[in-house]
């Protein structure tokens, strides 16, 4: 297996080490089974069977959450920090200016990182939501998407003071 260098392998490293400081400490003393449900529609009997599960929170109720969560089950909220679809409830209500451009692949907005305005609208509207609503871990995606269009050390170095401030604060 070839192994990461450079800016790749420095992501990766954000990654692994943004998982481990978001998950509560007394689930990293064994290895556990990992399940993602994204969809509609979950089905609970067979994400039960995992200790941890990764949810679209839109896509989960209460009664669903609070199943999962018997018997030590850990669930957290995937939360797009990069990106905003448009199909999202609250898409209309963001700005434009938060927005750096679009990912035509996933018909979704990359989103200013570097922008404290998009950083407190996840805290309020995003994490804090879901915090109140039961989820104890966060599952943070689109992290590098904004290298899509910042293209100068500058831009680059921005949108990672604002991913890092980001991070910071959740912690």
């Amino acid at each position: 297996m070839r192994r990461a260098t450079g800016p790749r392998q420095g992501m990766t490293r954000l990654l692994a080490t943004i998982f481990l400081l978001l998950a509560p400490a007394a689930g990293l003393q064994a290895a556990q089974a990992l399940a993602f449900w994204y969809a509609d529609d979950p089905p609970l009997d067979e994400l039960a069977q995992f200790d941890r599960i990764v949810v679209e929170p839109e896509h989960f109720d209460a009664h669903a959450l609070e199943r999962l969560q018997q018997d030590g089950r850990i669930v957290h909220a995937y939360v797009s920090v990069g990106e905003l679809h448009p199909g999202r409830r609250d898409a209309d209500q963001v700005p434009t200016g938060w927005r750096l451009g679009r990912n035509a692949a996933w018909d979704s907005s990359v989103m200013d990182l570097a922008s404290k305005d998009w950083r407190d609208y996840l805290f309020e509207h995003r994490f804090r939501p879901l915090w109140q609503a039961g989820y104890r871990g966060f599952f943070l995606d689109t992290l590098d998407s904004h290298r899509q269009f910042a293209r100068s050390d500058a831009e680059r170095a921005a949108q990672e003071a604002g991913l890092v401030a980001l991070i910071e604060r959740l912690h």
